[in-house]
């Protein structure tokens, strides 16, 4: 005589079958679920806490529930990120581990590392969501034909240390990030991002053994810069934005400290434009929306 083999019943399918307990006898449900009735029973005298945990949106698919190893710490931290989540604060994974840490010193019970909190997150069925995305558009043939037909040429007379590029990035120091973990389910509002910032211009030779820092802010004397020596040098304008005479001024001062002639690529962004020459460095813009690929 074969021995019947039962399904190991999901949350999903523990949740429907205590659903259909008033309408439908405990037999017929163990046939119609492929487990044995004696499974039924217990389902019955479990019943608060299944019920609780489908509230809590655990995960539907989930066949069995394993404790966690700092059950204080993982209550704490569920408690938090449901209050930080009802104020639509953003959150991402190294938010929540730093704050598990935190809960996890107060109750002094081991260190939670990135795995625990990937479990976490599938116990509790938190997952991340973009709250706002950007996709850009680039110019793949032209940037494949200028890299294959135009670049061989402009480098070959120069060494990989003589050849730099430089570009700006935007940094929003009081930014938010641009998704937030949350409950399954659950669509996050999106929020009004925080535009203060500041511009750093990179400048970085071919092998990494040069490499160039500069500041833009909006203010010419911060507060904070008070009797202190700034490792980079700084700049600032209304908009903290890079503009022509700056880019010009910080090629101006490096062009008359390089002992060496250079290469140097940038996009071509109207601030980039300039009709000075340099001694040491020639400069090169890459073709229209084609920085991104090249």
């Amino acid at each position: 005589m074969v021995k019947k083999l039962f399904q190991t019943l999901t949350l999903k399918h523990k949740k429907e079958i205590i659903d259909k307990l008033n309408t439908t006898s405990k037999t017929r449900l163990a046939s119609n679920y492929n487990c044995h009735v004696s499974t039924i029973y217990r389902l019955i005298a479990n019943k608060e806490n299944l019920c609780s945990q489908f509230l809590r949106n655990k995960p539907p698919t989930t066949k069995r529930f394993r404790m966690s190893c700092y059950p204080k710490t993982e209550a704490a931290l569920l408690v938090w990120f449901t209050q930080m989540r009802s104020k639509n604060c953003s959150l991402n994974g190294p938010v929540m581990l730093e704050k598990a840490m935190f809960f996890s010193q107060t109750f002094n019970k081991g260190i939670p590392t990135s795995s625990w909190l990937q479990r976490f997150r599938k116990r509790q069925n938190i997952n991340f969501h973009n709250v706002c995305n950007e996709k850009g558009s680039a110019d793949i043939i032209n940037a494949n034909e200028w890299s294959r037909n135009t670049l061989p040429s402009l480098i070959k007379d120069y060494q990989r240390s003589n050849i730099y590029n430089c570009d700006e990035t935007g940094l929003y120091y009081r930014a938010l990030p641009k998704g937030t973990m949350e409950f399954s389910g659950t669509q996050p509002l999106g929020f009004k991002p925080d535009k203060e910032k500041v511009t750093v211009l990179f400048i970085i030779d071919g092998d990494g053994s040069d490499k160039k820092l500069y500041v833009l802010g909006k203010f010419k004397n911060p507060r904070c810069f008070k009797n202190k020596k700034l490792p980079v040098k700084y700049y600032s304008n209304k908009s903290s934005w890079m503009t022509t005479s700056t880019f010009e001024d910080i090629l101006k001062e490096w062009d008359s400290s390089l002992k060496k002639k250079i290469l140097l690529f940038c996009d071509n962004a109207s601030c980039h434009k300039t009709k000075l020459t340099f001694n040491n460095i020639k400069l090169i813009f890459l073709p229209a929306n084609t920085t991104s690929l090249i």
